[in-house]
């Protein structure tokens, strides 16, 4: 029997002490337990690191890794080199798991465990607390059909939503130098690639603030 988890969770962090305890609540309240949590602090100057410390103390499944700042880029592709589980999901620091999100995601691996991609819906909070959900998925085809829809923009893919295997993200990995976008591009190699598997289920909320790092062209 292995000790291993199933599913490893990449926090990349810069300098959002005030949002990242929430994004480790999260993962913390699943009701599935077998998984490890990789926060990786990007160099930040606020109080990230005192932020965090009491919850690193309390459970052992989180570990922190500070490095010098280098791009969240970088920051999701060192996680993913230190990540046991072979699947693996990265959520921004400022955004949460819903509760349960592990469930749908775990129940998805298990019905099609060849599948190194599963993709979930997911919502939007604003600043006042209201919630849209994301628009539905269409049904997915061959990864070059799924490519295409992808680029047309006919769904969307956020972190904290989008499961993939490890093998798959030590092949692409996000790309160091970009800061804003590297995610599409990430996306959209893995699309072309390999199946990917809907998951009917909201998995994560998308928080919409001033300070979002996805806002700064």
């Amino acid at each position: 029997m292995t000790n291993l988890p199933l599913l490893s969770i990449i926090i990349p962090t810069y300098n959002y002490a005030r949002f990242l305890p929430r994004a480790i609540a999260s993962v913390q309240r699943q009701k599935f337990s077998h998984w490890e949590l990789l926060i990786i602090d990007d160099g930040s100057t606020d109080d990230t690191p005192h932020a965090v410390e009491p919850l690193i103390n309390s459970d052992h499944r989180l570990l922190y890794i500070r490095q010098d700042n280098a791009g969240v880029s970088v920051a999701r592709n060192h996680g993913a080199r230190l990540a046991r589980a072979n699947f693996l999901l990265c959520l921004d620091a400022d955004d949460e798991l819903l509760p349960d999100a592990f469930e749908h995601i775990t129940d998805s691996i298990s019905a099609h465990p060849q599948a190194l991609l599963h993709l979930g819906h997911h919502q939007t909070v604003d600043e006042h607390g209201n919630v849209n959900l994301s628009k539905p998925q269409p049904v997915f085809s061959t990864p070059r059909e799924n490519f295409k829809r992808f680029i047309e923009r006919q769904f969307g893919i956020v972190h904290g939503a989008f499961v993939v295997h490890r093998s798959l993200f030590e092949k692409f990995q996000y790309p160091p130098g970009i800061t804003n976008g590297e995610d599409l591009v990430f996306f959209a190699h893995c699309l072309a690639q390999t199946e990917l598997i809907g998951i009917p289920r909201p998995l994560a909320s998308i928080h919409v603030h001033n300070a979002r790092a996805r806002d700064n062209l």
